[in-house]
């Protein structure tokens, strides 16, 4: 039977107008506004928190600095290092900055490091370590304090009352320099470990020669020339050599003992208490 009606049939996949679509993702943009005006609300109320919080403890009196302390002086006094480190008392302890107060007392140039701790509740410290001078040396007409490194860190002064071998014969500049730099900072070391004659405190000069190797003056009148390496096994033969000399009664005036080979060691008798002539660095000091 013809149907004169006929049925129509719903499109499955219709798409709704617009104004529906709209109503629709309204709630879901409600939720979006509130959730980030509620993270905004969260990050305002902990930066206000956080602020009240820091300005409490700034203002806590028990956290005002009543003391500063140094430790680890030895050449500079505590007194000075303080007044480098320049923190008044009654600061807040929390409001020191320890990195540019490290950085003050670092300018001294006896000071090789330098840290700077709380300890709460209001003691402030400044620990130093301070430069271990081993020898004089001279740069221009100037003599200059020399550390293990190697580094020239502070012109000699009347009040540094230093007596310190010389280095002499290190002038100039490049790898040649650099390397008999490093030996003499060796042979330096082993002056300082010697618990006998010749020790640090017996030399008063050591001039440095890139092909002859060092040449030690000591206190005694004997120059010790031991070439350019295993400086500790050369110097433990100078007792034995000095034994014989005794023996012998040839320890007078000044004798320059060739130790550059342990096999074949020679004595001369010198007339000079200086080094050979022929360079002007070659002048003896005595601080």
């Amino acid at each position: 039977m013809r149907r004169l009606f006929p049925i129509r049939r719903k499109r499955p996949y219709a798409v709704p107008p617009a104004r529906y679509r709209l109503r629709r993702n309204s709630g879901a943009l409600a939720r979006d506004a509130a959730f980030a005006l509620l993270s905004l609300l969260a990050v305002a109320g902990a930066a206000s928190l956080w602020i009240y919080c820091y300005a409490h403890l700034m203002s806590l009196p028990f956290l005002a600095v009543r003391e500063v302390v140094a430790r680890g002086c030895q050449e500079l006094q505590e007194r000075d290092v303080l007044a480098l480190a320049g923190v008044p008392r009654g600061v807040n302890l929390l409001a020191v900055d320890l990195t540019e107060t490290a950085a003050r007392v670092k300018r001294n140039p006896w000071v090789r490091e330098a840290y700077v701790g709380r300890e709460y509740p209001d003691r402030l410290v400044v620990e130093i370590r301070e430069r271990r001078p081993v020898a004089l040396f001279k740069r221009g007409e100037e003599l200059y304090l020399l550390d293990e490194e190697g580094t020239a860190f502070k012109r000699l002064e009347g009040r540094d009352n230093r007596d310190l071998p010389v280095l002499t014969g290190l002038a100039g500049e490049g790898p040649e320099r650099e390397a008999l730099m490093k030996k003499t900072l060796s042979l330096l070391g082993v002056l300082s470990r010697q618990g006998t004659f010749p020790d640090i405190a017996s030399v008063s000069e050591i001039h440095a020669d890139p092909r002859q190797g060092f040449l030690i003056f000591t206190n005694r009148g004997y120059g010790l020339q031991v070439g350019l390496d295993d400086f500790e096994v050369k110097l433990r033969e100078l007792p034995t050599v000095l034994a014989d000399l005794t023996r012998r009664n040839l320890r007078t005036g000044f004798l320059l003992i060739d130790l550059s080979e342990p096999g074949k060691i020679t004595v001369q008798r010198r007339d000079i208490t200086t080094p050979p002539a022929g360079s002007d660095e070659r002048a003896r000091y005595k601080t």
